[in-house]
């Protein structure tokens, strides 16, 4: 079932009750006569409630990035004739999901079969052949509001953000959508080759200063929206949990000298100890996987920053 919160005039989030643990927040933004969709990746029987309390025509639905908890039941929604877009270049792992095994780092690592049956079988992703590409930075309009996309990369290379202006009153009401930058308590996530801790740095800082700007409601994909722009703590908190994570991966570093990745994977590096417990052999690996990978984007970014030097890189 679907559950919403009235964010403006124009902008609901809207969110799935169901059981189940990948899934996120999407946005419903009403114009005059029109109504845009983000990240709302439910399934058929959701999809239709949904369509049924916007009750004005969708035109267009936005997806923020090819993550499978933001695109997994994407495909249901392909019988609702609704242009479905997604953020260049991950429009591309839509259509062919082997081009993110090969840019995740999948490929190289080995674990192509087990994200195969993770992502096809246990999820249940279909590719999509009629997706569409759209440029991050890009601005689309309905009557009456503007939804413009940012750019926000390091969780994914076309990861976007949104900003949702509704002009129709008095006082434009804003809504800053951060999409997964890492507002919930989980915190930020880098674990596929293609991100980055630099471009992750980069996007922390840009969230911030455009929120600094005032009056806007900070939402995002796991997390509550914060009212009366009180967020700037949370944004520092994204920081904050790099630098955690950075400062762990140093003290070990500091006591062994000589150490492989492969040694240390699920350790409690990154992961929590607790979240182990709850792993089967299939899950295990791809976790392996994934921390593999963040821990690997540490060690990059601390040797381009001259924190540590190559040879603890090629570790």
């Amino acid at each position: 079932m679907i559950h919403e919160k009235k964010l403006t005039k124009s902008v609901t989030m809207v969110w799935s009750d169901a059981d189940v643990p990948w899934k996120c927040n999407g946005l419903v933004i009403r114009g005059d006569d029109e109504a845009i969709l983000v990240d709302c990746n439910y399934k058929e029987t959701e999809i239709n409630q949904l369509l049924e309390s916007i009750a004005v025509p969708v035109t267009m639905y936005l997806v923020s990035h090819m993550h499978l908890d933001h695109v997994n039941n994407l495909h249901e929604w392909s019988g609702h004739d609704i242009p479905l877009l997604c953020p260049i270049p991950e429009d591309s792992y839509l259509r062919d999901f082997n081009n993110l095994l090969k840019y995740s780092g999948s490929t190289g690592y080995g674990t192509d079969e087990e994200m195969k049956v993770f992502t096809f079988k246990i999820q249940g992703f279909r590719e999509i052949k009629e997706i569409k590409g759209y440029q991050p930075g890009s601005t689309f309009k309905i009557k009456g509001v503007t939804v413009e996309s940012i750019h926000l990369p390091g969780h994914s290379p076309g990861h976007c953000g949104f900003i949702i202006k509704d002009e129709r009153g008095p006082h434009t009401e804003k809504v800053l959508f951060t999409s997964d930058l890492g507002l919930d308590s989980f915190g930020p996530w880098y674990g596929f080759e293609y991100c980055s801790l630099s471009d992750y740095r980069q996007s922390i800082s840009m969230l911030r200063d455009i929120y600094s700007e005032g009056d806007y409601i900070l939402a995002g994909s796991h997390n509550e929206p914060v009212f009366g722009n009180t967020g700037a703590p949370m944004i520092d908190l994204i920081d904050e949990k790099i630098n955690s994570n950075e400062q762990r991966l140093l003290e070990y570093i500091s006591e062994n000298k000589e150490f492989s990745l492969d040694d240390i994977l699920l350790t409690g590096l990154y992961y929590s100890r607790s979240s182990m417990d709850k792993m089967n052999d299939l899950v295990r690996k791809l976790y392996r996987f994934w921390e593999y990978f963040a821990l690997k984007n540490h060690l990059t970014d601390m040797a381009e920053r001259g924190v540590i030097n190559n040879e603890v890189l090629s570790a």
